[in-house]
């Protein structure tokens, strides 16, 4: 599916079903989502007609919205995004309301008339699982050389 950029489609059209991570394009302004791929149906675990037409808030855990929008301004700088400013992982809410880890990068993309955010997500379960079985391991060697009667 392609995302109608307004005065942008006539130089560009953005082909999001051909990005392998999930997408979403969104007005800047409202923060509205206008298109999504079938990856992002995919990782949201919804038909497209769920995202389109939400704000990009409704995405995100409610609770910690502040912190989600500072992750938000890190990604419009062009860091990739994992993780909220208080180091806990950042998470999308699929449809069924679970809870699933995420990174996100996130591009504006301007003309006249309007801008438009383009937000690719990717799954980070298993780097999350990576990190916490890594964090386990030091927390082993560390109590084995305490241990040591050096």
């Amino acid at each position: 599916m392609s995302a109608d950029l307004g005065s942008l489609e006539e130089s560009i059209e953005l082909d999001v079903d051909l990005v392998p991570d999930a997408m979403l394009v969104a007005h800047a302004e409202s923060g509205k989502i206008i298109d999504v791929n079938s990856s992002a149906t995919d990782l949201f675990n919804c038909e497209e007609e769920f995202l389109v037409g939400k704000n990009q808030w409704e995405l995100h855990p409610s609770d910690d919205m502040e912190l989600y929008r500072e992750a938000f301004k890190r990604g419009t700088r062009g860091e990739r995004v994992d993780r909220l400013e208080n180091g806990e992982p950042l998470f999308i809410i699929t449809q069924d309301e679970d809870r699933v880890p995420v990174e996100i990068n996130v591009n504006i993309i301007e003309s006249d008339e309007e801008d438009f955010i383009v937000g690719s997500f990717r799954e980070a379960t298993s780097h999350i699982r990576r990190e916490s079985e890594l964090e386990s391991k030091k927390n082993q060697l560390r109590m084995l050389i305490d241990a040591l009667p050096i």
